[in-house]
């Protein structure tokens, strides 16, 4: 019977989807991968303008779409999203979860860019605000290493060094030893827009001074240092 076949998949199905923890802040980070030859025209990907407003369009779709995401942060091909405590997407699975926004996320970009972005996701269930911080200092330094190495890739490749030279040389250095070879190829820290090295966040805002008011997004491109 149709009962009899539910039942039997229905164990397989919630095995492998479990139930988040209660009281904590759910933090989705997702990771685009180009699909299609449409991109094979877009150069300096992921550091591109298009490229760039459309990741930031699609934070914006996702923090409206139902879901109560507290803030976005967006650098490269990469958005995180901080969900609050009280999130109560039902199921509340992270199969449910990874999947509306995920699904969100990639219907936002193809009508923003005109292109296809397939969205990886890796999903934290955090206790504290403390652990956000902790989250958001090692991203931070994510941002920065993720960029120099970009940068330098092109450079360095402009001066002839060979494809397996160049990886092998740009993984190995610490992080201090990627900024002085930022420095010495002439491109300091300070060169860059605060973007680039820190990433951009979008937070919701209520004026305080109207208890009518509705909540506005707002952008900074960068984060405090």
């Amino acid at each position: 019977t149709l009962s009899y076949y539910q039942r039997l998949m229905d164990r397989f199905e919630k095995n492998s989807d479990q139930y988040l923890l209660p009281d904590c802040y759910l933090v989705l980070r997702i990771d685009g991968k180009r699909i299609g030859s449409l991109w094979d025209n877009i150069n300096e990907y992921p550091y591109n303008e298009k490229i760039e407003n459309s990741l930031l369009d699609t934070a914006r779709a996702v923090m409206i779409a139902g879901s109560k995401v507290l803030f976005s942060f967006h650098h490269g091909d990469e958005i995180t999203f901080v969900l609050d405590k009280s999130e109560t997407l039902s199921p509340r699975t992270v199969v449910k979860v990874v999947s509306t926004i995920c699904s969100t996320a990639g219907s936002a970009f193809q009508k923003s860019a005109g292109l296809t972005l397939q969205f990886h996701a890796k999903l934290l269930q955090l206790t504290t605000q403390l652990q956000i911080l902790d989250y958001f200092f090692w991203q931070r330094k994510v941002v920065q290493r993720n960029f120099l190495t970009h940068k330098l890739a092109v450079e360095l490749s402009k001066n002839g060094s060979k494809d397996n030279e160049l990886l092998t040389k740009l993984t190995r250095l610490t992080e201090e030893e990627r900024i002085r070879l930022a420095r010495k190829e002439g491109f300091p820290l300070e060169s860059f827009e605060p973007k680039y090295i820190t990433g951009t966040m979008i937070w919701w805002n209520k004026d305080s001074n109207d208890p009518k008011s509705k909540p506005q997004m707002v952008l900074q491109k960068g984060l405090p240092t």
